[in-house]
């Protein structure tokens, strides 16, 4: 048999988004199949695991971020199904678990080779499994379930198909804002890697003009996923560097390479003229007496929040286009 059971529930319902036909594609299918393979990947890496007694405060931050996202996936997901759009919660879901739980969280608290975890960490991340699991099984039930059994010892009946869906908490607004941030960071500094072929095993220093306090918890998350020797505060330009925003912050990442000036001047301007054009358009919308009249106030108040802060993007990439040498 090419596909499994949960693999094929898995595509045809992807297949089939509310009020929509139904086209099948066998490449829906094998989504759902590596999707499965994805799932006892990640049974093998936690049982792989050794674990040491304590609590490390460090991946804290890690566990309160992902505990806040899933709090808002549940919440989703329950929209979802009050609305009968099960499509929507499912790929909501694998999004979710492909990305956040095992591209992320599983990264962030991850032992290095030949280390333990602590077993706070250890117990947390199990969990947390547990958790998308229950959310998962409506959609896969086999895999789910023996998955379930192999995470922990169970007495017999314990099954998954008779637990509880978890109920969703408050969410921490504000790790989610800094871990989001974190991540976009981390991003950042792999393309700038990629960009300038240096490998992820030579460390690289960032400099930003903003707060590097602002990533609070997650700082030390952030130096060893970005592999960076200095992450520091800075009060002017910094020469040499790969220059780019987060936000309206601005940072500067410095590989102790020589930097391609002219390929880099020309990644700086492609980033104005874009965001000229972006401003270019909000200004019109705004110069638009009826528009301005009609809409509500507080649609009004976001273009011009757009376009403020496109101006602001706009300043800061023309002064590192000028300090380029």
């Amino acid at each position: 048999m090419q596909y499994g059971a949960d693999a094929i529930r898995m595509g045809i319902l992807l297949c089939s988004p509310a009020g929509n036909d139904i086209i099948y594609d066998d490449k829906l299918i094998e989504q759902g199949r590596n999707f499965n393979n994805k799932l006892w990947n990640v049974l093998r890496l936690i049982k792989g695991w050794q674990i040491e007694e304590g609590h490390d405060t460090e991946r804290a931050a890690a566990i309160d971020w992902f505990d806040a996202k899933l709090q808002n996936t549940i919440v989703t997901i329950n929209q979802h199904f009050d609305s009968f759009r099960i499509s929507d919660a499912l790929m909501h879901l694998y999004n979710f678990i492909w990305d956040d739980f095992c591209s992320w969280y599983l990264e962030f608290i991850k032992p290095e080779f030949g280390k333990a975890i602590d077993r706070n960490t250890y117990e947390r991340t199990i969990t947390f499994f547990e958790q998308c699991l229950i959310l998962l099984h409506p959609y896969m039930p086999f895999i789910t379930e023996e998955i379930w059994h192999q995470l922990r010892d169970r007495q017999a009946g314990a099954d998954i198909i008779i637990t509880q869906i978890p109920t969703p908490k408050q969410a921490n607004t504000e790790i989610l804002q800094i871990g989001e941030t974190a991540k976009e960071l981390i991003t950042k500094v792999r393309d700038v890697r990629a960009k300038n072929n240096v490998s992820p095993k030579i460390s690289v220093d960032v400099f930003t003009d903003g707060s590097v306090e602002a990533f609070g918890v997650f700082t030390s998350i952030v130096i060893k996923m970005a592999n960076l020797g200095t992450f520091a505060h800075t009060d002017s330009e910094v020469t040499n560097t790969s220059a780019f925003l987060i936000g309206k912050q601005q940072f500067f990442a410095k590989m102790h390479i020589d930097i391609d000036v002219d390929a880099e001047r020309k990644k700086l301007q492609e980033q104005i003229d874009y965001q000229k054009g972006f401003l270019l358009s909000v200004e019109k919308k705004l110069s638009n007496e009826k528009f301005v009249s009609g809409a509500p106030a507080q649609v009004v108040d976001v273009e011009r929040k757009k376009k403020a802060d496109a101006e602001d993007k706009i300043r800061m990439l023309e002064q590192s286009l000028a300090n380029l040498r």
